[in-house]
C-alpha cells in the first residue's frame, strides 16, 4: 500500500514524517535538515527556490521572497491589514476580495494556496527521494482555531501539490497523538497542549486512555505567534537606530529583512542566555558614509517588549478550561509545542497558570508532524490501537430572525456528529426560504463567517407557522459538512456542500493543479540540467587532476586529445545548453580512457604497496589510496556519486540485511528497519465497505460547490392547483407581528406569531416561523431563516402543564390515529385517577406528523452506551471509549453503518458525560418510564375526547437537546419544540418571547381552588419575557384552541411593569374550566443583571478618561445617558444612577442603576501608544 505521510505545514518551518516499521520517522530534506523553512523565493531569472535556499537569498531579494504565508491562507484582504504591513512582499486584493501575493520577478500574483503548494511539493519530492516511491496521500495539520475557509485553503494547497489530503487534523491534537504513544494506556490522563508556533497559538485539552484520544475543548488565536515576538524586536531595533542615526530602517526593504533575521536569532539566543549582541554592519548609508547597527538586547528588555503578547495567551487558556468544565487541578500533564514555547517567559506563564512543570520530552518542532504521521498510519491501516476523537473548533449555525446566529452544532462538539432542528415560516403564503450557513462565536450573523447559502423553494402557500422545515447539519470524521433543508409536507429537499468562501473554486484549483504539474516538469528539467552541468564540472575537475598526476604516462597524442576535449567541455559549461554539455562530457570521457587506465594502475600499485609494507608508497598522495570519485575499466568510465547521510545510512542497512538474510521492520524489501526475527507484519482487518455510498452521503465540506439536489415531493391538489397541508386549513385570526421586517424568517411560538386556530385533531406547528418568499395577496420576495432566539439570545423555558382529569366523553370520529385513542376505564396510566387531581407534565407529543414527516423513536442513551442508570462518570467514559474503538469510522473505513452507529454513541455520550445535561435527561426519562410508557401517561383515562395536552415552550435549560427532542416528540427538533403562541402583542411587546399552549381537552370535572368550585381544572404554564418587557410592561396575546363547548378564541394577558421572575399572573376562567396561571420567567439580559428593583451593569472606560475625568456613555433600559467620571477613578468603582432601575411593582418610583467602571486599554497598542505609556512609566518610576 502506498505510504501516507504526515505534514506539519507551519508558518516558519514545515516538517514531513512517515510511519516506517510501525514507528513515526521524520524525513530529512535534500539539504539534510529535518526542518524545511516555509519560504518561497523567485529569482530575477525566473527560477523558483523553496526552503533553505529561498531563505538565504531573502536579504537581497525581499520583495520576491514569500514567508509566513500561512497567515494569509483562506482570508480576505480586509482581514489581514496588520499582517500585510509587516511582510516585505506586496499583498494585494484578488478575486472575491481574497489576499494574493504580487511577485515582480514572476510578473504575476500568486494565491496563498499556490505558495503553500510549492512548499508541499518540496516536502513531497524530498519524501519520494527518501522512500524511493511515489507519495500521493497525506494528512496535513492546521491550527486548531482555523476556520472552514482556512482549512479549505490548506486542502486545496495539498491538491495543487499533487497530494490527496485524507484528513485535516488540528496541530495540538497531533501533538497529543505523538505524546500519547509513550504513555501507559491503562489509566486515562487529562493533558493540556500549549502550542505557540510561528504564527498561531492554540491550546487544547484532551483525555487520553485505552487508545482513545478525546479532545475536550480547543481554543486559540490565529494572530499570535513567534513572528509577533520577532516584530517587537524589529521595531525596537529600528527605533533605537532612528534615535542614534536619525534614519528609519523600516523604509528600506533590504535593511528591514536583515533586521528580521537578526531579531529571530536574538530571540532564539535569549532562550538560553540573559543577553545577546545584535551587530549589523553596513545596515544602511547616507551622505556621511555607511552606518552600522550594534546594540545589546537583554532578556529583561525582551520580556518587557513582549509582555502583552505573553499575556494574550491567558484568555484562550482559560476559555479552553471553561469549555472543558475543568480546573487547573484536573490537568495531569502540560505539553509544550511549537518553537516559541522555548522562551522562558512563556514557560513561566504556563507554570503560573497550571501550577505544573511543563513536559519537555517531546520535540516542539517535530512533534506535530510525528502525530500527523501516526494519524496517517491509522488511516492507512498500519496503526490499530489509536482512535482520534477530534472536535469542531468553531460553532456552526444559521442566520435567524433579527440577524441572529442560531447555533446547531456548538464548538468543541466531537465529530462525526449530526444535528437537526425544525423551522417554519413567519409570513402567510410563504413559498421559499433561504438557508444562510454560518461559522463563528459571535451572536450576530454579520460578525461571523458565511460558509454558504441555498434556497428551498416550492413550498405550498400556507399560514405562517404551519410548514415544518427540517434543517440538518451532518459532519463526518473528515470534517465534511453537509447541510440540508427538507419541507416535511411536500418532501421537497435541498442540500449544499459547504465550501469556504473566499477560497479557490473548483475551476481555479484544477487550473492550478495543471500549472503545478507543468511546473513540476519544468522543475525536473531544471534539476536535470543542473545535474548535467554539475557532472560536467566534476568530470572536468577530475580530468585536470588526472592530467597533472599521470599525464606524463600517456602518449602526446592521447594527452592532446584529452586537453582538446577538456577545453570543449569548459566552453560548453559556460552555456546553458544541457545537450551540448552532455555531448562534451561523453567526448571527454572517451578521450580520457588512457588517463583513467593509468590512474587505476597507480591506485592498484599504491594499494599493493600498502598491503605489503603496512603503508602506501611514499609517492602516493594522501587519500588517493582510498576509493576515487571516478575510475575506468573495460566497461567504461564510472562515477561514484555522493549520497546524503540519510540515504547512505539506508544503503548500508540494506546491505547488512542482505548479508544476514533477516527481514527488517518496515515491510517493503530494501527498506531500513530493525530485524523482526522472521515475523511478517500483515495489513490487518478493515474491509473496503461501500465507499461510494459514504461519499455520496457526506459530500466534502471543503469541496467545490455543485448542483443543489432536489428530492421531489408532490403538491397536494387543491386551491389554485395546490392544497396546503392540514395545518394550513385553520382560518386563523392572527395577531400582528410587531417589529417584523422583510427578508427574515423565524421560529414559531412568540405571542402573535404562528397562533392559529385548528381542529383538535390537527398537529400543531411547533416549529419556528421563518420568513421567506411569501406570496400572500400583496407580498413577495426572498426572505431568510431567522430564529426564535433572535431576541435575547436565549431559549424559552419549557411550559409546564398542570391539569387534572375526569372521565369524559368517549373519543369521537375525529380522524385521530387509533394508537392515540384514550384507553378504556381502568386501563393505562390514568385509570382510577380522582377528579380534580393535578398532574405535572413537562412536555407532550404534538399529534400526527404532517405529510412527508416521520416519528423517530425515543433514544435510551444508557442503553446505547450499555451502562446502567447508576453508572458513574468513569464507567460512562470507559464505555464510550470501548465503543469508539469498535465503531469509529477510522477503524471501519468506508463503513457507513459504523459511522451512523458512532454518531448515535457520540450523541449519547455528549448527554451523559455532562452532569447538567444528564440530570435533565434523567428527569425526562423518568416521565417517559412513569406508569408504563410515555404515550400512556400523556393519554390518561379521563376527560375530553383524547385526554391529551400539548404544551410548547423552547426549554432554556434543554436548548442543547435538539436531536433528543426531535426523537422524543415526533420529529420536531429541540429548537422547534416548544415554540409557543404566547405572542408579542401590545405596544411594549417588541422583542418579547412567549410560550404557546394548545389545550386539546374537551370537558372537565369540578375543581376546588381557594374555597371556590370551578368546573374543570386550573392550568399552569411558564411564560418567559425579556427584561425590557418587565421594565416597560407588555400585553401578550394567548390563543386558546377550541375545547368542550367553547370555540377557539384569544385572550390578552397584561404583564405589569416591574414584574419579577417567579411571580404568577392569573387569567380567571381561562383554564380547562378553571383558571390559567402563568409563572413569569425573565430571560437573562446581555448587558444588565437585576438585583431586586436595581439594575447592575459594567461600562468600559478608557484609562485616560479615568485618570483625567470626563463623560462616558452609559446604557439604560430607557436609552443611553451621559455619566460624569471624576479624575482618578479606579477600576471597579461603582456609580449610582437614580431612578434608572425597575419600577416598583406596588407604588410609585423605581430602583436605581448601578454602573461599575472597568478600565479599558486600546487594542492593539500602536507604537505611539507604547511610547506614551513608556514615558508615563518612566515619569512615575
Amino acid at each position: 500500500m502506498p505510504k501516507v505521510v504526515g505534514i506539519d505545514l507551519g508558518t516558519t518551518n514545515s516538517v514531513i514524517a512517515v510511519m516506517i516499521g510501525g514507528e513515526p520517522t521524520v524525513i530529512p530534506n535534500s539539504e539534510g535538515s529535518r526542518l524545511t523553512p516555509s519560504v518561497v523565493g523567485f529569482t530575477k531569472t525566473g527560477e523558483r527556490l523553496v526552503g533553505q535556499m529561498a531563505r538565504r537569498q531573502a536579504i537581497l531579494n525581499p520583495e520576491n521572497t514569500v514567508y509566513s504565508i500561512k497567515r494569509f491562507m483562506g482570508r480576505r484582504l480586509n482581514e489581514v491589514e496588520s499582517e500585510r504591513k509587516i511582510v516585505s512582499y506586496k499583498v494585494e486584493e484578488g478575486k472575491n476580495g481574497t489576499a494574493v501575493v504580487n511577485i515582480p520577478a514572476a510578473g504575476k500574483t500568486f494565491s496563498p494556496e499556490e505558495i503553500s503548494a510549492m512548499i508541499l511539493q518540496k516536502l513531497k519530492t524530498d519524501a519520494e527521494a527518501y522512500l524511493g516511491e511515489k507519495v500521493e496521500q497525506a494528512v496535513i495539520t492546521v491550527p486548531a482555531y482555523f476556520n472552514d475557509a482556512q482549512r479549505t485553503a490548506t486542502r486545496n494547497a495539498g491538491e495543487i501539490a499533487g497530494l490527496k489530503v485524507l484528513r485535516i487534523i488540528n496541530e495540538p491534537t497531533a501533538s497529543a497523538l505523538a505524546y500519547g504513544r509513550q504513555l501507559e494506556q491503562k489509566h486515562a490522563k487529562t493533558i493540556l497542549v500549549f502550542d505557540l508556533g510561528g504564527g498561531t497559538f492554540d491550546v487544547s485539552i484532551l483525555e487520553i486512555g485505552e487508545g482513545v484520544y478525546e479532545v475536550k475543548s480547543t481554543n486559540g488565536d490565529t494572530h499570535l505567534g513567534g513572528d509577533d515576538f520577532d516584530e517587537r524586536i524589529v521595531n525596537w531595533l529600528a527605533d533605537e537606530f532612528r534615535k542614534q542615526q536619525g534614519i528609519d530602517l523600516r523604509q528600506d526593504r533590504q535593511a528591514l529583512q536583515r533586521l528580521r533575521e537578526a531579531a529571530e536569532r536574538a530571540k532564539i539566543e535569549l532562550s538560553t542566555v540573559v543577553q545577546t549582541s545584535i551587530n549589523l554592519p553596513f545596515i544602511t548609508a547616507d551622505a556621511t558614509g555607511p552606518k552600522h547597527l550594534d546594540v545589546v538586547l537583554t532578556r529583561a528588555k525582551f520580556d518587557e517588549l513582549t509582555a502583552d503578547l505573553v499575556e494574550r495567551c491567558i484568555g484562550p487558556f482559560k476559555q479552553a478550561l471553561s469549555d472543558a468544565k475543568l480546573t487547573e487541578k484536573d490537568l495531569n500533564e502540560v505539553i509544550l509545542v511549537g518553537g516559541a514555547t522555548r522562551m522562558p517567559s512563556v514557560q513561566e506563564l504556563v507554570r503560573r497558570l497550571t501550577g505544573k512543570e511543563p513536559n519537555k520530552e517531546v520535540h516542539p518542532d517535530e512533534v506535530v508532524a510525528v502525530g500527523a504521521a501516526i494519524q496517517a498510519g491509522v488511516l492507512a491501516g498500519e496503526v490499530r490501537e489509536v482512535v482520534l476523537l477530534d472536535v469542531t473548533p468553531l460553532s456552526l449555525g444559521i442566520e435567524t430572525l433579527g440577524g441572529v446566529d442560531t447555533i446547531l452544532i456548538p464548538r468543541n462538539t466531537t465529530i462525526p456528529t449530526r444535528k437537526a432542528e425544525t423551522f417554519s415560516t413567519a409570513e402567510d403564503g410563504q413559498t421559499a426560504v433561504d438557508v444562510h450557513v454560518l461559522q463563528g462565536e459571535r451572536p450576530m450573523a454579520r460578525d461571523n463567517r458565511t460558509l454558504g447559502k441555498f434556497l428551498l423553494d416550492g413550498l405550498p402557500p400556507a399560514p405562517r407557522g404551519v410548514p415544518q422545515i427540517d434543517v440538518t447539519f451532518d459532519i463526518d470524521a473528515n470534517g465534511i459538512l453537509n447541510v440540508s433543508a427538507k419541507d416535511k409536507a411536500t418532501g421537497r429537499e435541498q442540500s449544499i456542500k459547504i465550501t469556504g468562501t473566499g477560497t479557490l473554486d473548483k475551476k481555479e484549483v484544477d487550473r492550478l493543479v495543471k500549472e503545478a504539474e507543468g511546473h513540476a516538469t519544468e522543475d525536473q528539467r531544471q534539476r536535470d540540467a543542473a545535474e548535467i552541468k554539475n557532472r560536467g564540472d566534476s568530470l572536468a575537475y577530475q580530468t585536470e587532476r588526472m592530467l597533472k598526476e599521470v599525464g606524463d604516462k600517456v602518449s602526446a597524442d592521447d594527452r592532446r586529445s584529452v586537453e582538446t576535449a577538456l577545453a570543449a567541455l569548459r566552453e560548453a559549461l559556460k552555456s546553458a545548453d544541457g545537450d551540448r554539455i552532455k555531448r562534451a562530457s561523453e567526448a571527454l570521457q572517451q578521450a580520457s580512457y588512457k588517463l583513467g587506465e593509468e590512474m587505476y594502475k597507480r591506485s592498484t600499485a599504491g594499494a599493493g604497496a600498502g598491503a605489503a609494507g603496512g603503508q602506501p608508497g611514499a609517492d602516493t598522495p594522501a587519500g588517493d589510496a582510498s576509493s576515487p570519485s571516478r575510475w575506468h575499466d573495460d566497461n567504461g568510465t564510472h562515477e561514484e556519486r555522493r549520497v546524503p547521510r540519510g540515504r547512505e545510512h539506508t544503503r548500508r542497512r540494506r546491505e547488512r540485511r542482505g548479508r544476514s538474510g533477516r527481514r527488517c521492520r518496515g515491510g517493503a524489501a530494501g527498506r531500513p528497519g530493525r530485524p523482526l526475527g522472521g515475523r511478517a507484519e500483515g495489513k490487518g482487518p478493515g474491509g473496503p465497505g461501500d465507499r461510494a455510498a459514504e461519499l455520496a452521503a457526506f459530500p466534502p465540506l471543503r469541496g467545490r460547490s455543485g448542483k443543489l439536489q432536489e428530492a421531489g415531493g408532490q403538491r397536494p391538489a387543491g386551491r389554485g392547483g395546490t392544497d396546503p397541508p392540514p395545518d394550513a386549513r385553520a382560518g386563523a385570526d392572527r395577531p400582528r407581528q410587531p417589529g417584523a421586517r422583510a427578508g427574515v424568517c423565524r421560529r414559531p411560538g412568540r405571542i402573535g406569531q404562528g397562533a392559529d386556530r385548528r381542529p383538535a385533531h390537527d398537529p400543531p406547528a411547533d416549529s419556528r416561523p421563518a420568513r421567506g418568499h411569501g406570496r400572500p395577496a400583496d407580498r413577495g420576495g426572498r426572505q431568510d431563516l431567522r430564529s426564535p432566539a433572535a431576541r435575547g439570545g436565549r431559549r424559552r423555558p419549557v411550559a409546564r402543564l398542570r391539569a387534572g382529569a375526569r372521565d369524559g366523553d368517549r373519543r369521537g370520529a375525529q380522524g385521530l390515529p387509533p394508537q392515540r385513542r384514550r384507553p378504556q376505564a381502568g386501563q393505562g396510566h390514568g385509570g382510577g385517577r380522582r377528579p380534580g387531581e393535578r398532574r405535572y407534565v413537562t412536555v407532550a407529543g404534538s399529534g400526527t406528523d404532517p405529510p412527508g414527516g416521520s416519528t423517530m423513536e425515543f433514544k435510551d442513551h444508557y442503553k446505547v452506551l450499555g451502562v446502567e442508570r447508576t453508572a458513574d462518570p468513569k464507567a460512562i467514559s470507559q464505555a464510550f471509549r470501548r465503543l469508539a474503538r469498535q465503531h469509529h469510522p477510522d477503524v471501519n473505513p468506508g463503513n457507513k453503518e459504523a459511522e451512523t452507529r458512532f454518531k448515535e454513541i457520540n450523541e449519547a455520550y455528549q448527554v451523559l458525560h455532562d452532569p447538567d445535561k444528564r440530570a435533565k435527561y434523567d428527569r425526562v426519562l423518568d416521565l417517559r418510564q412513569h406508569g408504563g410508557g410515555w404515550e400512556e401517561m400523556l393519554r390518561g383515562t379521563g376527560g375530553g375526547e383524547d385526554g391529551r395536552y400539548t404544551v410548547y415552550g423552547a426549554p432554556e435549560d434543554l436548548g442543547q437537546f435538539s436531536d433528543f427532542f426531535r426523537s422524543l416528540f415526533g420529529g420536531l427538533g429541540g429548537g422547534g419544540f416548544g415554540e409557543g403562541l404566547f405572542g408579542e402583542g401590545g405596544a411594549a411587546g417588541r422583542g418579547g418571547r412567549g410560550v404557546e399552549e394548545l389545550l386539546r381537552r374537551r370537558g372537565a370535572g369540578p375543581r376546588a381552588r381557594g374555597g371556590r368550585q370551578n368546573a374543570g381544572q386550573d392550568v399552569e404554564g411558564t411564560i418567559e419575557i425579556t427584561l425590557d418587557e418587565a421594565y416597560r410592561g407588555a400585553t401578550r396575546t394567548l390563543a386558546i384552541p377550541a375545547g368542550g363547548a367553547r370555540p377557539a378564541h384569544s385572550i390578552e394577558v397584561k404583564i405589569p411593569r416591574g414584574v419579577r421572575s417567579g411571580q404568577r399572573i392569573r387569567a380567571a376562567g381561562q383554564g380547562q374550566g378553571g383558571d390559567l396561571y402563568l409563572t413569569v420567567q425573565i430571560a437573562p439580559h446581555p448587558v444588565f443583571t437585576r438585583d431586586d428593583d436595581d439594575l447592575q451593569c459594567e461600562v468600559q472606560v478608557p484609562v485616560w478618561t479615568a485618570a483625567l475625568g470626563g463623560q462616558v456613555e452609559v446604557p439604560t433600559l430607557s436609552g443611553r445617558v451621559m455619566m460624569t467620571i471624576p479624575p482618578g477613578t479606579p477600576d471597579g468603582r461603582t456609580f449610582r444612577l437614580r431612578g434608572q432601575g425597575m419600577a416598583h411593582l406596588r407604588g410609585d418610583g423605581a430602583g436605581d442603576e448601578l454602573v461599575k467602571v472597568r478600565l479599558a486599554l486600546p487594542e492593539p497598542l500602536t507604537p505611539r501608544d507604547r511610547e506614551l505609556f513608556e514615558e508615563m512609566r518612566r515619569l512615575h518610576e
